[in-house]
């Protein structure tokens, strides 16, 4: 029985090659937006949480880059919506603290948003922020300094109090300089 439905599953698409060419197109979809949506597991160690909980995706970027990616800063793409270099931020807490900041002071516009966020963040994490709704962002305010979880050659995990709780921030060294390449809520309990 499962046999002869497996098989007459497997030669439906082969009828014809219009039935045949839209499967494989659909399946590429399906492929290309369940990459999107982040299928790929993360490479990097995420810190231990006591009580991990969920993460709102809809208000959170997630782009963990593979050793094989080039990572380029967002701001090679889109300058800042006024023309103005942004400074250069060395430490990797004062780069979590700023980018967090722009993340939680969401205004409505979310193009302004965005700008003010791209000298900070990896070209993936830049193009994963077009899709949030700005509404969603639960954080307003950081709470308290950042905190340096662990720190490799080219990474730095970060917690960074806000008013709706620890963002865990993944910095990655490019070019000397130190850009977000995830954002994470991290929610305790239920």
């Amino acid at each position: 029985m499962f046999a002869s439905l497996f098989r007459a599953v497997l030669r439906w698409p082969m009828y014809s090659p219009r039935r045949f060419w839209t499967i494989v197109v659909a399946l590429g979809v399906c492929v290309l937006l369940l990459g999107r949506c982040g299928g790929a597991p993360q490479t990097a160690a995420a810190p231990a949480s006591p009580a991990p909980g969920t993460l709102s995706s809809s208000a959170l970027a997630v782009a963990t880059p593979s050793p094989a990616q080039t990572v380029t800063p967002a701001r090679e793409a889109e300058p800042p919506i006024d023309g103005a270099p942004q400074a250069e931020v060395e430490d990797p807490v004062d780069v979590a603290e700023v980018v967090v900041t722009a993340w939680a002071t969401a205004s409505g516009d979310r193009r302004r948003w965005r700008k003010d966020l791209a000298p900070y963040v990896t070209t993936d994490l830049y193009r994963q922020l077009a899709d949030v709704d700005l509404s969603t962002i639960p954080a307003t305010e950081l709470t308290g300094s950042a905190q340096l979880v662990e720190r490799g050659d080219d990474f730095a995990h970060l917690r960074v109090p806000t008013d709706a709780g620890p963002v865990l921030v993944t910095l990655t060294l490019t070019d000397d300089r130190w850009l977000a390449s995830s954002l994470l809520l991290e929610t305790i309990g239920g």
